[in-house]
């Protein structure tokens, strides 16, 4: 008798489920070929943005197709090319398409943040940007660009919470790039909060971020802002020595105030501050004569307490008289 061949597992199964073999593998084949009429026609779009959309198309209708992994590098190339041309809306809108399907990719999630830091829409960049940050996969290098692009974005948004969050870590050197922004916003939030220590740390980044990048433009503004920053940035360094009782420290960086554009308030502050750290030293004479100069740096507060201390130092050292007084701060101050 002729042997009978045994049927396959896989013929076997089809028959108690009903099915033939053939059926089966001619579906997954037309299956096959329907995806990929698709996937070449949205390949072989020349307008960019319409392949891209085409193929994103494709990725939804087909999201298990073999030919996903092949689309995905497509629609990338498209989008960088985009955004490496400078067309940034045009990448904006295809970085976010594609986070709606895949919204963790970093490519998407960096020109996304990117292109909103561009176009100063600061708030819609935080989004990607933080994701990008928090992301266990987003490599190293690409980390630290996130970092610090969350830092600056937060200096122009005024946002001093992701200031403090991102600014130290992304700007160690203040000396780099446009770091010194960065510790310009931590200076003035630190003062704000009345933590001086913590401000003048700040403080001689600012000085030496500002100092590496002074003669980068020549523009007034430019210098307006170098000179302000400055100004505030010894006075607070001035400040925190004297709350130490650091007198002389504290004359070095008030005296730096005093011969400067600083307002008329910034330098009788530190005028005043400068007799006062004398005063502690019971450096009389020269105590009297800050005060002298400080009384005359207009009419705000400091200016009215340092007359009151001279006029106090003056009798003292005068059988308790005034006589003589408006002389001696005459000859103090010049004509």
């Amino acid at each position: 008798m002729k042997r009978k061949e045994l049927a396959s597992p896989l013929a076997l199964i089809c028959l108690i489920l009903g099915m033939s073999v053939a059926p089966l593998a001619q579906e997954d084949a037309d299956q096959y070929r329907k995806e990929y009429t698709v996937y070449q026609a949205a390949t072989a779009e020349a307008d960019p943005v319409k392949k891209a959309g085409a193929i994103l198309a494709f990725m939804k209708q087909f999201p298990e197709s073999t030919l996903v992994q092949y689309a995905v590098p497509e629609y990338q190339n498209v989008m960088n090319q985009l955004y490496q041309g400078g067309k940034f809306d045009e990448a904006l809108k295809l970085a976010n398409d594609f986070l709606g399907v895949h919204p963790a990719d970093p490519a998407s999630l960096w020109i996304s943040a990117d292109v909103y830091v561009r176009k100063q829409q600061y708030t819609e960049a935080f989004v990607p940007a933080e994701k990008l940050y928090s992301a266990s996969g987003t490599p190293a290098q690409m980390k630290t660009a996130i970092t610090y692009k969350l830092a600056q974005a937060a200096v122009q948004a005024s946002d001093a919470n992701r200031v403090e969050k991102y600014g130290p870590e992304a700007c160690p050197d203040p000396t780099v790039q446009d770091c010194y922004s960065v510790y310009v916003e931590l200076m003035r939030a630190a003062a704000a909060k009345n933590q001086t220590r913590q401000a003048a740390t700040y403080a001689e980044s600012v000085i030496k971020g500002l100092g590496a990048a002074k003669h980068r433009r020549n523009d007034a503004d430019w210098k307006k802002y170098v000179s302000s920053n400055t100004i505030q940035a010894n006075s607070i360094i001035g400040l925190s020595s004297y709350e130490r009782q650091r007198w002389s420290s504290a004359i070095s960086s008030f005296q730096k105030v005093v011969g400067t554009d600083a307002t008329s308030t910034q330098r009788s502050q530190a005028q005043y501050l400068i007799g006062m750290s004398l005063w502690k030293q019971s450096k009389i004479d020269p105590a009297m004569e800050a005060f002298a100069k400080a009384s005359t740096m207009g009419t705000n507060e400091f200016a009215k307490s340092s007359k009151k201390q001279l006029e106090i130092l003056y009798m003292s050292t005068h059988n308790g008289s005034t006589a003589g007084l408006d002389e001696f701060i005459q000859r103090v101050t010049g004509p």
